[in-house]
């Protein structure tokens, strides 16, 4: 296994060091090499989120965007008034972000355009069916950025380091190639695909 996608995100407290998600992670490090990615969050804040927020985890915040992919934000108003969006943070501690959501018009009530991905669950047979029947959110925005990375690691064993790029390499570069132009305040750039195989 070479990359690690974690779509979920929280503060952990553990009672021990072997269910501390971080010491298990740099416990893996030592003797693997794999990238791990992490979706950093919905809030629309300065939170440090576990595990993306971990310094050998590729954290992923998400940009909302329209249909045809035009207008870019940070957040987006619910039908509730309160504001949705993707953690954000001032340094690189989330360096990169994916489609948190397709949505209609900015400042309108919610509607999500179309979807990323429908989920298994049927629309009322559990509780929280209805707001869970598709799939959004850094939950989504992460593994478009693990699966970038798992082509990087298939297709690049002809670049350096010898034997192949390590996951240092493949972050590094998928950093490097992300789209800034479609950034919107403090959320770092879209992952680029083709800018990205372009540059291996």
């Amino acid at each position: 296994m070479r990359v690690v996608n974690m779509s979920f995100s929280g503060k952990f407290k553990h009672w021990s060091p072997k269910l501390d998600p971080h010491w298990n992670i740099k416990q893996d490090l030592e003797n693997n090499d794999r990238l791990y990615v992490g979706s950093a969050g919905n809030e629309h804040a300065h939170l440090l989120r576990d595990p993306a927020a971990f310094p050998e985890v590729l954290g992923v915040s998400g940009l909302i965007t329209d249909k045809y992919a035009t207008q870019f934000w940070a957040e987006y108003p619910w039908e509730s008034g309160e504001i949705a969006g993707s953690n954000y943070w001032e340094d690189e501690v989330y360096p990169i972000s994916g489609i948190f959501d397709f949505v209609e018009h900015l400042n309108k009530p919610w509607k999500e355009e179309t979807w990323i991905a429908r989920s298994t669950s049927i629309e009322g047979s559990a509780p929280w069916a209805q707001s869970y029947n598709h799939f959004n959110g850094t939950s989504a925005a992460a593994p478009q950025v693990a699966a970038l990375a798992l082509t990087i690691y298939t297709i690049g064993y002809h670049i350096p380091p010898m034997g192949g790029p390590d996951w240092h390499y493949v972050q590094n570069v998928m950093v490097a190639n992300r789209d800034d132009s479609a950034a919107r305040g403090l959320i770092n750039g879209l992952v680029d695909y083709e800018a990205t195989l372009s540059n291996l």
